[in-house]
């Protein structure tokens, strides 16, 4: 993944979290239909399986690749905690 800077990491966090609350909002509403009792508990149950399954995917996704961003970030700004070191050093 290439570097981020800060507005599109922000974008990337902010947009999951939303997507993690959609998904939360969806699963909510199947449970509603569920509780009306009107239609398969069973057919219900497996489509919240397949929901979290596609939410859990994503969150995989989406965290794999910014763990790569924020490890290339860590390296490239913990130079500047190198250089603070080195000339701090009081040996």
């Amino acid at each position: 993944m290439a570097n981020l800077d800060l507005t599109k990491k922000l974008l990337v966090y902010e947009t999951l979290s939303k997507l993690n609350q959609d998904f939360a909002s969806i699963l909510a509403c199947c449970h509603s239909l569920d509780e009306t009792k009107l239609f398969n508990s069973e057919h219900f149950l497996f489509y919240r399986g397949f929901i979290r399954e596609l939410q859990s995917r994503i969150n995989h996704e989406v965290t794999h690749g910014m763990q790569q961003a924020e490890e290339q970030d860590w390296f490239q700004f913990g130079k500047f905690r190198t250089i603070w070191e080195k000339r701090n050093d009081p040996e």
